[in-house]
C-alpha cells in the first residue's frame, strides 16, 4: 500500500450515501475547540441550513449566524458540513468529547489533488492542535484492512 493506492481506493470507492469517517482524538477541549475554529474560519461552513445539535435531538438554524457565532455555539454533539476547504470535498464534521471526526462521500469528486490536500490537512490538525490520535473508517466498513492501517500508520507517525 503507498499514496497512490490510498488515492485510487478514496477515488473509485462506490457512493451508496454510506460515508466512511476520519476520527481524530485530542488531547484536550482547548486543542479540539482550536481545530473547531480554524476549519471553520478556513471554510465556508453552510451558514444556510442548520446544525444537528444531539442534545436535543434536533436540527439548529444557523441562519445569519458569523463565523465567530458559530464557533462559539458549536459543542459536542453538533454536526455541521464544512464546504469550500480548498480542494477538499464537501465535509460532515461531527464534534464529540476529545474529538472530531469527519464524513464524506466517496467517489470521483476525490480527485488526486483533493485526497492530497485532505491528507495534508489533517497532517495540519494533528500537529498544530496536538491530536493523540487519527484513524480511518473505525468500523471496518469501506476500506480493506490494510488501506486503513496503511493511511493510521501514516498519519499517526507525525
Amino acid at each position: 500500500m503507498n499514496d497512490t493506492q490510498l488515492i485510487h481506493t478514496m477515488m473509485s470507492l462506490e457512493s451508496d450515501g454510506s460515508l466512511p469517517e476520519v476520527t481524530l482524538l485530542f488531547s484536550n477541549d482547548i486543542n479540539k475547540f482550536g481545530a473547531i475554529s480554524s476549519i471553520i474560519h478556513d471554510s465556508n461552513p453552510n451558514l444556510h441550513t442548520s446544525i444537528w445539535d444531539e442534545s436535543i435531538k434536533s436540527d439548529v438554524s444557523c441562519k445569519g449566524m458569523s463565523k465567530k457565532e458559530l464557533c462559539n455555539r458549536l459543542s459536542d454533539g453538533h454536526h455541521i458540513l464544512i464546504r469550500e476547504l480548498g480542494a477538499i470535498p464537501d465535509l460532515g464534521m461531527s464534534i464529540f468529547e476529545n474529538g472530531l471526526s469527519f464524513d464524506f462521500r466517496t467517489g470521483l469528486h476525490w480527485s488526486q489533488p483533493a485526497v492530497n490536500e485532505f491528507i495534508s490537512f489533517l497532517k495540519h490538525l494533528v500537529k498544530r492542535f496536538d491530536v493523540i490520535k487519527i484513524t480511518l473508517d473505525d468500523e471496518g466498513e469501506f476500506f480493506a484492512p490494510e488501506d486503513i492501517e496503511f493511511f493510521n500508520l501514516k498519519m499517526n507517525r507525525g
